[in-house]
């Protein structure tokens, strides 16, 4: 079989892209006008064809990172020829060889589908975004990924690690119900590396224990996380009429100039207005080394602390010029079909001075002291 070393390559690294470290096999299928690039592992298994002359139809096992040290090192035509026990590999005025490997990890079939639908590969990367806020502790292994969830006509994704929440969703018809529809945070990376640069139609396909994305000469199945994810609802905070429209940018030009400034182990940034017409923004234990006064459109009274490195993760997952932020029991912040949610932190505001000192702040609450802890979202 001959084809392109580029088209290869590619396909390699998206075919292993997910699979566990080590010693890793990528099966080769020549299947008349193309050849399927297979990878699995425990966790996943992904198929893409790659266009190619086919003499003989057939399929060879070979160790992925030599088969791709040759195929991204290479350009133009790459010809392999199989015999029993070894591979001969032609590009360009090279020659070289591999051993053909035995025992391949078996491929995940999706053979008992509970659900199908088909959306657009946009639709679905913005499904994945919420990535970024899942959780990474071994303890909580059910946070360790996102949840896909049908409410209401739409599809919506959850991810959480208990100080961070962001959520998507899209229209699209009913798909899962359960909430044990919880695809693993490696899984996610490597299907969103998938689809990248698709532009069309793809289906996804589910069953209790699978979930899979196919699209034009492509497959990625996944293993789901065996658990019932917390219920989503019970965490997110209604509308609170103590709000603010606010510049992303300016938001976030604000959080990194006070970061900047921000020393200790555990800064918190505590986020307040009054005024109509702008928030007050200043380092809760620094209050003299960094504040900041943002123009925004405010309802109500807002007054909450919290972890900047954690809203600045957060505030990056958005695009939107403008957000809703609001202050209930945590910090909301919203732009169109997206949703986010930072745990405060506790701190209290009343003044410690010894008698006859002066308790020096800029606004209502600077200058004051404090006992921290996570309030979980």
């Amino acid at each position: 079989m001959s084809l392109q070393a580029a088209d290869l390559g590619a396909a390699l690294a998206h075919a292993t892209a997910a699979m566990a470290a080590g010693k890793r096999m990528v099966r080769l299928a020549a299947r008349e006008s193309a050849v399927v690039v297979i990878g699995s592992d425990a966790t996943m298994s992904t198929s893409i064809e790659v266009p190619a002359t086919v003499e003989a139809a057939g399929e060879v096992v070979l160790d992925a990172a030599r088969i791709a040290g040759i195929a991204s090192h290479a350009s133009g035509t790459m010809t392999l020829s199989a015999a029993d026990t070894s591979v001969g590999i032609t590009t360009g005025q090279g020659r070289y060889r591999l051993p053909v490997l035995v025992n391949p990890p078996a491929e995940l079939v999706l053979d008992d589908e509970e659900a199908s639908i088909v959306i657009a590969a946009q639709d679905l990367r913005y499904l994945l975004e919420p990535v970024a806020c899942a959780g990474r502790e071994a303890s909580r292994f059910y946070l360790n990924g996102i949840l896909l969830l049908s409410e209401g006509g739409r599809l919506t994704s959850t991810a959480t690690d208990g100080v961070r929440l962001l959520r998507t969703s899209i229209v699209a018809p009913e798909f899962s119900t359960d909430r044990r529809l919880i695809i693993p945070s490696k899984s996610v990376v490597a299907i969103e590396r998938l689809i990248r640069r698709e532009s069309g139609m793809l289906t996804l396909r589910r069953n209790s224990r699978l979930f899979s994305v196919g699209g034009a000469g492509f497959t990625a199945i996944t293993r789901l996380l065996d658990f019932t994810y917390p219920d989503p609802a019970r965490v997110l905070p209604e509308a609170s009429s103590d709000a603010a429209i606010i510049k992303r940018q300016d938001l976030v030009d604000s959080l990194a100039r006070l970061m900047a400034v921000m020393d200790g182990e555990a800064p918190l940034l505590v986020i307040e207005w009054h005024a109509p017409d702008e928030i007050f923004l200043y380092l809760a234990r620094q209050p003299d080394a960094g504040s900041d006064l943002v123009e925004a459109e405010t309802m109500g009274d807002g007054l909450i602390v919290v972890a900047p490195q954690a809203l600045a993760a957060l505030l990056a997952e958005f695009s939107s010029a403008q957000l809703r932020i609001e202050v209930t029991n945590r910090l909301v912040v919203r732009s169109e079909d997206k949703l986010g949610v930072v745990a405060s932190m506790k701190w209290d505001f009343t003044p410690r001075t010894a008698p006859g000192a002066t308790v020096r702040a800029t606004r209502k609450g600077a200058g004051k002291t404090r006992n921290r802890n996570y309030e979980n979202v």
